[in-house]
């Protein structure tokens, strides 16, 4: 068991935060793959929805610019740069907030929001952390190991969780409003 001191107390590296059920072994993981993947965040970003897209072709129907467009022009689009840049930065504040769980929490329900009013269930969430997970694999190599591996499936099932939660409650806010 790996501890460390600051002001005289420590820290178990492994013992699981009540909030997230993230260990702080865990989250240096999450942090250290991290910033190695979006050290070039809008061309990682770019790469990661083209991967997602040919996975996954009917995520691209989400994507109301791209209707009609062939793959080659939606990889060179300004459109898909922005919404490239904006999730390399979401994934970002997730990571930079694994040590705020009321930060995490609120910026995974503006997420679910956001994606909500464009029909983006759970199961679609699931699918995309999937590609991701399979994305950073191949991206990163040698540096995801399997504990880091561990580590990204723990934080996209917290984030799943949440996800669920908040569209489930957005759903039900919706048939009380009718």
């Amino acid at each position: 068991m790996a501890c460390f001191t600051s002001c005289d107390s420590r820290i178990d590296m492994d013992e699981p935060d009540p909030s997230t059920g993230l260990t702080p072994r865990q989250k240096d993981a999450l942090r250290s793959t991290w910033k190695v993947a979006s050290v070039n965040p809008v061309p990682t970003g770019v790469t990661f929805f083209i991967r997602l897209f040919k996975t996954l072709p009917a995520a691209m129907s989400y994507f109301k610019t791209f209707d009609g467009m062939p793959l080659s022009e939606v990889e060179k689009s300004g459109k898909l740069r922005a919404h490239a840049s904006n999730f390399m930065h979401g994934v970002t504040g997730m990571i930079d907030s694994l040590d705020d769980a009321e930060c995490l929490v609120s910026i995974i329900q503006k997420l679910t929001i956001n994606h909500h009013r464009r029909n983006i269930k759970p199961e679609t969430f699931q699918a995309v952390f999937g590609v991701l997970l399979t994305f950073l694999e191949d991206t990163l190599e040698s540096k995801m190991d399997q504990f880091s591996k561990n580590a990204w499936e723990a934080v996209t099932s917290v984030i799943l969780r949440i996800v669920t939660k908040e569209v489930e409650d957005l759903e039900i806010s919706e048939n009380d409003c009718k």
